[in-house]
């Protein structure tokens, strides 16, 4: 019988099947329902089982079938952190974030409207 040794784990499911079942798919917004970074962001833990990863990025991974651009950031359209949309997520550059950010947020912090250490899903009114 062979037995891990004390601190080894190993991830039986592949990473899509881990991945998409912590999302929930429908029309708009595809909300992530895992743990999540303080700014709202879904954090996916690595195959490795060392370290988390942003879901968004694990999600282009998982649809364009490569990393993406590492002189480019992922930028989420729908200004929805907790958003795993494939059409809501693209690549561009730190201009076109911040252009973005300072025209959807106008007044009050970046993603106020989320609960720290909350599912990403549950929002704030």
């Amino acid at each position: 019988m062979r037995t891990r040794p004390k601190g080894i784990h190993t991830i039986h499911k592949p990473l899509a099947d881990r991945y998409w079942e912590k999302v929930v798919v429908r029309e708009g917004c595809w909300e992530w329902q895992a743990h999540c970074s303080p700014e709202g962001y879904g954090q996916f833990k690595s195959a490795s089982g060392k370290g988390m990863q942003l879901a968004h990025r694990v999600m282009f991974r998982l649809v364009h079938g490569r990393d993406p651009d590492p002189n480019l950031q992922l930028l989420h359209s729908c200004d929805n952190p907790p958003c795993q949309s494939p059409d809501h997520v693209k690549e561009g550059t730190q201009a076109e974030n911040q252009a973005t950010v300072n025209r959807s947020f106008k007044t009050g912090p970046r993603n106020s409207n989320y609960r720290h250490g909350r599912r990403c899903a549950v929002r704030i009114h």
